[in-house]
């Protein structure tokens, strides 16, 4: 397929079913359902953390031959709440999945699947349920280590030296992260709006040509989901550093497909390449593009992994 069927076919991607888990923790988690009800399922995390499930998630498979169910983490999308951050942390969020798949009579052993942050959760599912686990397919791969984070993306510091100075200068020489965190979760509206303004876009303007912090406003779903990504960067993502990658070996007998482009400034190559290197029977496929979760990941996911069933 070339891309511009592929982006065609983007138009008529739709859940065939949509409902919510039972609540637990305060958390009511509305998940979707799209391609083939009796094919093989697979699950994928969405990225963040405190994005959303979208149906072009879905796109780097064939949905005549797989089941693929998406979901809302904690606090994020179409996912409700009584209390934003309470009781939300990864090991929730595998919880979750392990609910979905048994609220929706999953028992066979299913393709686990994420994007970026996304990645992050699959790895986890997977090295915490190997056993529920036929493949393992991921892409623009995040694996929450400290020199993963560090200034949103090792990429700040080289790429976007003026950016990451204007919020040096805000912080007054204070720890940047730090700073912004104590700003967003202020009581003062003015603390709040100043973090919402310069480190809020931050991240979404690495790997771009447009440096601008006059935009600033947004939304309470804005807010929520800027809290929910603060809120594990304060935490370290919750795991132990290098966890991951110190974990492949539970996950090494599990087939994994590992797709990245080439300039990645969000999270970069090096990333993908350490985790085809410790998962010694991985498949890495180096697309020669540019930007972050990009089109052209997914239409190489679906020339090539569709295949291999």
């Amino acid at each position: 397929m070339n891309m511009f069927w592929f982006k065609l076919r983007l138009k008529f991607i739709k859940p065939f079913n949509c409902g919510f888990l039972p609540v637990v923790d305060g958390h009511k988690i509305f998940y979707q359902e799209f391609g083939n009800k009796n094919g093989k399922p697979i699950l994928i995390f969405h990225g963040g953390p405190g994005g959303s499930s979208k149906s072009y998630q879905s796109s780097g498979f064939d949905l005549k031959q797989y089941h693929i169910i998406t979901f809302d983490q904690r606090g994020c999308g179409k996912s409700e709440y009584k209390e934003l951050l309470y009781n939300n942390t990864i090991q929730d969020t595998i919880t979750d999945a392990v609910r979905l798949l048994k609220h929706l009579n999953i028992k066979q052993e299913i393709v686990v699947a994420g994007a970026s942050y996304g990645v992050t959760c699959a790895l986890l599912f997977a090295q915490t349920y190997p056993e529920l686990v036929k493949q393992i397919v991921l892409n623009s791969v995040f694996l929450a280590r400290k020199k993963d984070s560090d200034n949103m993306s090792p990429s700040a510091e080289l790429f976007y030296p003026d950016a990451l100075d204007i919020l040096q200068n805000k912080a007054k020489n204070k720890a940047v992260f730090d700073f912004f965190y104590q700003k967003l979760f202020s009581n003062k509206q003015k603390d709040i709006e100043l973090a919402m303004q310069y480190y809020a876009p931050f991240e979404h303007m690495i790997g771009t040509f447009d440096i601008d912090f006059s935009k600033h406003d947004y939304d309470e779903k804005k807010l929520a989901k800027f809290k929910i990504f603060m809120h594990y960067m304060k935490h370290n993502f919750f795991l132990k550093e290098n966890q991951l990658l110190k974990d492949t070996k539970k996950i090494a007998h599990i087939p994994t497909y590992i797709y990245h482009n080439r300039i990645d400034f969000n999270c970069p190559l090096y990333q993908a390449f350490d985790l085809h290197k410790a998962l010694k029977k991985s498949k890495l496929y180096i697309i020669n593009a540019k930007g972050h979760c990009s089109p052209e990941i997914y239409l190489e996911m679906y020339n090539t992994f569709n295949r291999k069933i």
